[in-house]
């Protein structure tokens, strides 16, 4: 037999109103936080089980997040940021739902028209693409609500709500620190075309730095097909071969975490010590990457942080507040210094 709301509330010794607000996954009544957990304790002990198609019907509602992410799901941050996404809805009550799309440019914008489609409240974008705006556009005069997750202050003018993870300003802090140790020789390791640079943050920070005459320094890129150790372990063998690599000068920053461990394989290949002959960063984080030698310099996004003040400001606009996260609400990933970019 299933567990009612009025058999909770003799037990709680409240009434049926305050255990049915106090389950609700958006409270609108005036409960004290120990009286709610306490009510809700009281009720997973019970083994109650909410009646979803009741409150569907009653809030009109599916209690559904759309998570917009392109096709590798299984890389990081996309894989982390979505886990903690999923904690963070089903802590009030939503379940998040993965949207997988390409992430063929030239295919993204029909992918986007889809979405409309989906039986969901609200959609979470992880990557903004230029290209896209106009589907973008389209989604949020339909009364979509929808937050993205942005990396560069250039596009939070945008119409859409965000939250803006500063990679722009981390990137830049990164790169002057290189350069200080003595580094000269910069080379960009990305998968991600020269146009589109600035869409990322730190890729606008580069394309700054790379215009700006410097002496002594100079700024490279150098591309790979795709997000993997194996052709990231190509791209640097292929660099070193052609002769590029100074001794003592050449950087090697990486646009991100993944595959870094080909471009450590490759340089020891080569017998390049990294620390010493070469220096290695990257533009953000990634597990494994506590675990090559010497440790790697690199960003840290607060991710927990951000998938919850990401999914707080999206059921805000879905529950009809008026009040929304503060004006400027912005992250800044934190610059880890660690002996790929010491002289040893």
């Amino acid at each position: 037999m299933s567990v009612t709301l009025q058999q909770i509330a003799r037990r709680s010794g409240v009434a049926v109103s305050t255990v049915s607000a106090a389950l609700s996954p958006v409270c609108k009544k005036s409960i004290s936080e120990e009286k709610m957990n306490e009510i809700r304790s009281v009720a997973k002990k019970m083994g109650y089980r909410p009646n979803l198609s009741a409150r569907r019907l009653r809030t009109g509602k599916t209690f559904n997040i759309g998570v917009v992410i392109p096709s590798f799901l299984e890389h990081h941050p996309i894989s982390t940021y979505f886990d903690l996404v999923s904690l963070a809805c089903a802590n009030r009550g939503y379940h998040a739902i993965p949207l997988v799309i390409q992430r063929e440019y030239s295919n993204m914008p029909k992918q986007l028209g889809m979405l409309k489609d989906h039986h969901v409240d609200g959609l979470l974008f992880f990557d903004y693409t230029r290209q896209a705006y106009d589907q973008y556009l389209q989604l949020w005069q339909d009364n979509s609500s929808m937050v993205f997750r942005i990396l560069d202050p250039l596009l939070t003018n945008l119409p859409f709500k965000g939250i803006l993870v500063n990679h722009y300003e981390a990137g830049k802090k990164l790169i002057e620190y290189v350069l200080a140790q003595g580094w000269t020789d910069l080379c960009f390791v990305s998968e991600i075309v020269t146009e589109q640079l600035w869409e990322k943050g730190y890729g606008r920070t580069w394309a700054e730095y790379s215009r700006q005459s410097r002496d002594n320094a100079c700024f490279n890129v150098i591309a790979y097909e795709n997000r993997s150790a194996m052709h990231r372990y190509r791209a640097i063998e292929k660099f070193i071969s052609s002769g590029c690599v100074k001794k003592g000068s050449t950087a090697l920053i990486l646009d991100g975490g993944d595959g870094s461990s080909g471009v450590y394989g490759a340089l020891a290949k080569a017998g390049l010590v990294v620390g010493r002959d070469v220096a290695v960063a990257s533009m953000n984080t990634l597990p494994p990457n506590e675990f090559v030698y010497p440790t790697m310099t690199m960003l840290s996004e607060s991710y927990a942080d951000i998938a919850e003040a990401m999914v707080d400001q999206l059921l805000q606009d879905i529950e009809g507040k008026a009040e929304a996260l503060p004006s400027g609400k912005s992250f800044e990933p934190k610059l880890m210094i660690e002996p790929s970019t010491c002289r040893q």
